[in-house]
């Protein structure tokens, strides 16, 4: 009976290593992606980092268990993966885009699903929600399904949040970047319509550490 245990705690052990390498294998190759997405974007590998960190800090801040708090801060980094579905002339634009691209833009969020694909693994599935539910809005006027209010996912409601702040906060071929004060202020003025208020009141508390996740993160 001894042998038998000692085989079978050897055999969990295995398990166990082989499940945390595959995990740490999938991690890797998530920002690897979100990278390669960003590129043809014209980002820094830098937003996308931002992004997830800022996304981190409000996941725990709304009391999200530890690890769903990580696993939201690894995935939010795919957020625009989609684009990479998105035809150049309409991606790298300068200027303002028509209503009829506009709607090419907005396939983004269902390219990025279809991209992430059904998968097993949880961390997969919660990229593949956060690639989809990104630009959905509080007030249900976002895309690509009109969610309202707590039906959007949590990690959709997140990163929505953590990519506007950083949209605001960084320069882009079309716009300077915003004061913080500014971009503060927009953030707050969109609680309630854009975004769920209760992250936006995390948003306002935790500000301090926003501000140092930019500073070190710069582009």
């Amino acid at each position: 009976h001894k042998a038998t245990q000692i085989t079978n705690q050897q055999l969990e052990q295995k398990v166990a290593q082989r499940t945390q390498e595959i995990e740490s294998a999938v991690i890797s190759l998530m920002h690897s992606l979100a990278i390669a997405g960003e590129l043809k974007d014209n980002e820094t590998a830098q937003h996308v980092i931002r992004v997830g960190k800022y996304a981190g800090i409000l996941a725990q801040g709304y009391g999200l268990p530890t690890k769903l708090a990580q696993m939201i801060e690894q995935t939010a980094p795919l957020h625009d993966i989609g684009k990479i579905g998105i035809p150049d002339s309409i991606l790298l634009k300068k200027g303002q885009l028509t209503s009829e691209e506009q709607t090419v833009m907005k396939q983004h969020t269902l390219h990025g699903q279809k991209l992430i694909g059904s998968q097993e693994s949880l961390l997969l599935q919660m990229a593949q929600s956060v690639a989809l539910n990104h630009h959905e809005r509080w007030d249900g006027s976002g895309y690509p399904n009109g969610l309202k209010g707590e039906s959007i996912p949590i990690e959709g409601r997140i990163t929505s949040l953590a990519d506007v702040f950083d949209a605001l906060t960084t320069k882009r071929p079309y716009k300077e970047a915003w004061p913080i004060d500014e971009a503060i202020s927009e953030i707050q003025q969109g609680s309630s319509t854009y975004f769920d208020p209760m992250l936006v009141e995390i948003f306002t508390h935790k500000i301090d550490e926003f501000t140092s996740v930019m500073t070190k993160f710069a582009d």
